[in-house]
């Protein structure tokens, strides 16, 4: 699927021969822009399970021995202890992939927001479970102070490691919009810290938002190109129940990409990537019991699909114009 672009997997298995696999928990974070330090409500695309959707949604087909207790995952809960989780997830998806290498995933809510003990605390619990090789941390930019920061450089060791942060475009006006509560220029000096201490960072983006343009969109590549981070992860805007962004649509319905124009954008915005960023996702199926559009996204392969053929078609490859 990804001779046209550095997938994450690609990246992982030619530095390490081997394949890694990513395992969503939920950490009990919250967010600044939930709990009233910074707004209540958070950003208009998040629904209440924080963006991890797929952290307790799963079901096991047996009981897990965890610690001499047989615990009952039928129906994963997000207060279950971390352990309990990762232990879920691995029973899970070892039905579909054989590998024994693991990265915990701290993908709900802000997974840096907490004082530097109890997030040293959390990341370490993960770390003790067998098999766990590496972090991934999902969090917001205004919740990577000095102190925090100080925490992460503990962890640029491990075999795999990086920090996620929502950028989701360069435009002002959009970022407004989305409700994030942080200026591009706050934005960049969080990513600067990490920059500086030697974090890798993943950083996210949004297609098709209300109002931006194929140039908007990639104008916001380019300034992620300036800013030359570890990865990329690229989004199609989609509209989940009980969001602020629900609410929107249903008051004033907007136009939403269809599914051939976003494979052409992606395509575009691969081919003007700088080819030593790695290419972590190009598109997400979102959790089926919320999604409310577009329903294209549901069929995942297909869109995958679609920017491989796209790519061959255009021959090129991610950086092909790249300047």
């Amino acid at each position: 699927m990804s001779d046209r672009y550095l997938s994450l997997s690609k990246y992982l298995k030619e530095k390490h021969n081997k394949k890694f696999i990513k395992l969503s928990i939920d950490g009990g974070f919250t967010c600044p822009n939930r709990d009233g330090r910074v707004a209540i409500g958070g950003c208009i695309f998040c629904s209440e399970r924080g963006s991890g959707e797929f952290t307790g949604d799963i079901t096991v087909k047996q009981p897990i021995r965890l610690d001499d207790k047989v615990a009952e995952c039928n129906g994963l809960t997000h207060n279950q202890s971390i352990p309990l989780q990762i232990e879920a997830q691995k029973k899970l998806l070892s039905e579909k992939w054989s590998s024994k290498d693991y990265i915990a995933y701290f993908q709900s809510y802000s997974n840096t927001y907490g004082t530097p003990n109890h997030l040293k605390a959390v990341y370490d619990e993960a770390l003790a479970c067998e098999a766990i090789r590496g972090l991934a941390i999902a969090t917001r930019s205004d919740c990577v102070g000095p102190e925090v920061v100080d925490v992460l450089k503990a962890y640029r060791s491990l075999p795999v490691f990086w920090v996620e942060l929502g950028f989701q475009t360069a435009n002002e006006a959009s970022r407004t919009f989305l409700n994030l509560h942080i200026r591009l220029k706050d934005f960049e000096a969080s990513l600067d810290r990490l920059k500086t201490a030697g974090i890798p960072v993943v950083l996210h983006v949004i297609a098709g938002l209300p109002g931006e343009t194929r140039t908007d969109f990639l104008e916001s590549i380019k300034k992620i190109n300036a800013y030359k981070p570890f990865g990329i992860k690229i989004h199609m805007l989609n509209i989940l129940k009980e969001t602020l962004l629900a609410d929107e649509f249903e008051r004033e319905p907007f136009a939403l990409l269809d599914q051939e124009t976003y494979i052409s954008w992606v395509c575009d915005a691969l081919m003007i990537l700088d080819p030593e960023i790695t290419v972590h996702r190009l598109t997400g199926d979102g959790a089926k019991d919320l999604l409310i559009a577009p329903m294209w996204i549901k069929n995942k392969r297909a869109v995958l699909n679609g920017i491989q053929k796209e790519m061959t078609r255009r021959k090129a490859f991610q950086g092909s114009g790249y300047n």
